[in-house]
């Protein structure tokens, strides 16, 4: 008695510890719904817990129902926890619905004309068995991008503890027998400390799942333009870095393709700066959408794009570029009930014809660049500096 009273106490100062740290870290500057419901998920069993140990020593059927009722809901707010990572969601009626079930059962086993353990024990456990192991099902079958890894060791870690209370339900119904008194004490503080083990699992798991995309979205912010969606400028030079040692590796030559919006500022000047947006967004679109999967296209400032071809031959990259320029001109954006007809300039380098690095070869694509708006803009500027296309 005294052993399992520890246990009862461990979980509770645990299950407190770790439901309060899921709450204060989920009020931070990025709010998580699902630690918030993972941590009233951990509060409410710890005082569902609470109550049935008072109940213990007092003998009150109330304390009991609303302990184990607790207990019971304990599971409804965790797995909504759960499913906040996951494009799922349990049908809320049949949810509500099993859990007043579950109420009702255990006012009727306590108030009822005969009252049986087992139903305290069943009545909560077999809810919570069912719908986190189809909350971890849900997380297997749609793992969260940015966190995979975590968000498959969480549902093993809540898969595991379902396997735990279930075991402990057949163990209290007596499927395995009726072990010796020794035996049994064992096998329930094993069951203790498997349970403990699968909750703090679970918990550092979700945490785990938080920093992944903490993580991820601190990239995406460090390395894209949050205008158009593209990478920015230093993620376009990693980019270009990488495909710079590809290249050296295997002999071959990529394009680059320095891309400006001919008389931006008269966008600005003309219609407000929200057309301006606007013709950025529109532009990024229409290049996003005729590129190949392989190039990359990168917002580097203010009206200024670059485009790296990846393996094209010096006359592809210019044939490209024509390419382009065609599109974003037969492209008009109407903005507000007016066609805002647009066109781009384009200066082509190559690497390694112009240069071994980005700082090289984004110098000889600006300087042709240069060339296309002094030959009156939408144009292409090629390879040979002295011709303008």
């Amino acid at each position: 008695m005294a052993t399992e009273l520890a246990f009862v106490f461990a979980i509770v100062g645990m299950n407190v510890l770790l439901g309060t740290l899921c709450l204060a870290i989920a009020r931070g500057d990025r709010e998580s719904p699902a630690l918030i419901f993972w941590g009233w998920g951990l509060l409410a069993y710890t005082l569902g817990l609470a109550l049935n140990v008072l109940n213990v020593a007092l003998h009150h059927h109330i304390l009991a129902v609303i302990g184990y009722s607790l207990i019971a809901w304990a599971s409804v707010l965790s797995v909504r926890g759960v499913l906040c990572h996951t494009r799922y969601n349990l049908n809320r009626r049949w949810v509500i619905f099993a859990f007043i079930l579950v109420v009702l059962l255990l006012t009727y086993n306590h108030f009822g004309p005969a009252y049986h353990a087992m139903v305290d024990y069943s009545a909560p456990s077999v809810l919570a068995i069912l719908l986190l192991t189809t909350a971890s099902s849900f997380l297997l079958k749609a793992l969260p991008e940015d966190a995979r890894k975590a968000a498959r060791f969480t549902a093993i870690a809540i898969l595991f503890g379902c396997s735990v209370w279930t075991f402990r339900l057949l163990f209290l119904a007596g499927v395995f027998g009726t072990p010796e008194p020794e035996s049994s004490t064992m096998i329930m503080d094993s069951i203790a400390i498997a349970h403990i083990m699968a909750t703090v699992a679970s918990t550092f798991g979700l945490f785990s799942i938080e920093v992944r995309k903490m993580e991820s979205a601190l990239s995406r912010v460090a390395f894209s333009d949050a205008l158009t969606n593209l990478p920015n400028r230093r993620a376009t030079q990693d980019r270009f870095r990488q495909e710079m040692a590809r290249a050296s590796r295997h002999h071959q030559s990529f394009a680059m393709l320095m891309i400006d919006i001919d008389h931006f500022k008269r966008f600005n000047d003309v219609h407000g700066h929200l057309a301006g947006d606007a013709v950025l967004k529109h532009i990024a679109s229409v290049l996003e959408s005729a590129k190949r999967a392989e190039d990359v296209l990168g917002r580097i400032g203010g009206e200024e794009f670059v485009l790296l071809l990846m393996d094209p031959s010096i006359h592809e990259a210019v044939v490209a570029a024509e390419r382009l320029r065609h599109l974003v001109e037969a492209s008009a954006l109407n903005y507000h009930g007016k066609n805002l007809n647009i066109t781009i300039s384009i200066g082509v380098a190559a690497y390694p014809h112009d240069g071994d690095e980005w700082d090289s070869v984004f110098a000889v694509a600006d300087q042709r660049l240069y060339q296309s708006k002094q030959a009156g803009r939408n144009c292409v500027t090629g390879l040979d500096p002295q011709s303008v296309t």
